[in-house]
This record gives C-alpha cells, sequence and structure tokens, in this order.
C-alpha cells in the first residue's frame, strides 16, 4: 500500500538547471526541516522537506516524495535517515542520505531503473576536490554532466572518504549528480545502495598527505631534542 501510495504521490517535472549560479546548499543533509514532517501512518516525507537544496530523480522523472528512516521494498529511492533511524546511524551529524536503486514506480512500463540526488550550484573558485563519505556500493558521481573519478583516501569505522578532481569546474555553475546504478550481474531489479554525508568542496591536500607532513613534523621534532639532549 505504500508503494501504491507514493507512486499516486509522485510529482512529475523535467530536468533543469538553475538560471542564475548559486552557492551549493545541504552537502550534509543535516538542513532537514526538524522535526521531519513525515505524513502521518507512513514513513514518507516531501523531498523539499527532507532535501532542501536537492532534487530526486528516477531515471529523468523528478520525484516530489520519499521515505525518512525506511527503505522502500523493491523501488528505487533516495531516503533521509535520521538519528532514530533502525537501519543504519547517520555518518556524521544528525542525517545522510541513503540511496537505492530498483523499480522505478513512477515511470510509464514500471521497470528497474537509476536513481539520482542531484543540485546545481556554484563550485567554489578556489576548489581542488570534492570530498564525500559513502558506504554500500560505490556511486556514480558526476559533475556538469561528467562523470568523475574517484580515488578512495581514508576508510573509517562505517564510511570510506573518496576525493575527486573538481578543479577544471572551479569557478563554473554544475550539476552534481550522485547517482545509484544499476548492475545487471545481480537478480532482478539489479539494484545497487549507498549511504552518503559530508560532502566539500576542498582546496587543502588529501588527508593522506596531511598525515604524512603530521609525520615529518614528529621525526623532525624528535631529531631536534636529541641533538639538543647530545
Amino acid at each position: 500500500m505504500k508503494r501504491l501510495f507514493l507512486s499516486a504521490l509522485v510529482g512529475f517535472a523535467p530536468v533543469s538547471r538553475l538560471s542564475a549560479a548559486s552557492e551549493f546548499l545541504n552537502l550534509d543533509f543535516e538542513s532537514a526541516i526538524q522535526p521531519v514532517p513525515v505524513i502521518p501512518d507512513s514513513h514518507m516525507v516531501a523531498v523539499s522537506a527532507a532535501f532542501p537544496g536537492w532534487h530526486m530523480y528516477a531515471r529523468t522523472q523528478e520525484l516530489s516524495y520519499t521515505f525518512y528512516n525506511g527503505p522502500g521494498l523493491t523501488s528505487g529511492e533516495v531516503a533521509l535517515y535520521g538519528p532514530d533511524s533502525p537501519y543504519a546511524a547517520p555518518i556524521q551529524g544528525s542525517f545522510m542520505a541513503y540511496a537505492y536503486s530498483g523499480i522505478v514506480l513512477a515511470y510509464p512500463g514500471v521497470g528497474p531503473g537509476i536513481v539520482s540526488l542531484a543540485q546545481t550550484g556554484y563550485v567554489p573558485a578556489d576548489s581542488r576536490f570534492l570530498l564525500f563519505k559513502t558506504q554500500g556500493d560505490l556511486p556514480l558521481v558526476s559533475l556538469g554532466g561528467d562523470t568523475l573519478s574517484l580515488t578512495p583516501l581514508l576508510v573509517g569505522l562505517n564510511y570510506t572518504l573518496y576525493r575527486a578532481d573538481v578543479s577544471p569546474y572551479a569557478g563554473r555553475e554544475a550539476e552534481l549528480r550522485f547517482t545509484a546504478t544499476l548492475d545487471d550481474s545481480r537478480p532482478f531489479p539489479y539494484r545497487t545502495a549507498f549511504y552518503l554525508d559530508d560532502i566539500r568542496f576542498s582546496n587543502v591536500p588529501e588527508p593522506s598527505t596531511w598525515a604524512l607532513l603530521a609525520l615529518g613534523g614528529l621525526l623532525l621534532a624528535a631529531w631536534r631534542v636529541r641533538q639538543k639532549t647530545r
């Protein structure tokens, strides 16, 4: 029943870009309206309330409603998970996104399809990298319509930190999109799924570089102490 209710509440809108450059918003998903305005007797919430600044798409159709603290059965969504989620605690802060592809009830000829979370904004002029934390299947990440090459930097307790070079897009308006793809090597509906949190544009070296610099500083300090002792 929830799935049928959801399909009735899905809004169809063409994919569009902002007409004027603006900053990216809510990259850490902490701007969700609180308390989350869930529709009574359901886990459903408006995308605009769960993910301010973001748009959700099933294939090419924009969705108006999603789930809070509860994934769908086989259909694709980008659900919002909060601190009271029975499934997984947020990677960082109070909220995170959980994206999963699958059957697209909102699309004519119900069938499997990708699901995306997207936002168009101004990439800071000094940006060199895009950083984000994820767990599960690796998302397809694009900026300005171009697929980004992802490099794992750090493995935490419940996430892996990834980096992508975005320097060619610095100072430009571009769409940032995270997509749960399909994997036809898996059983129908070929779904993939991932948690997503703490997205950032950065101009500093990756954490591994900082770790090496810190280690070098400690070794240098130890050497100076040893020299003074002598």
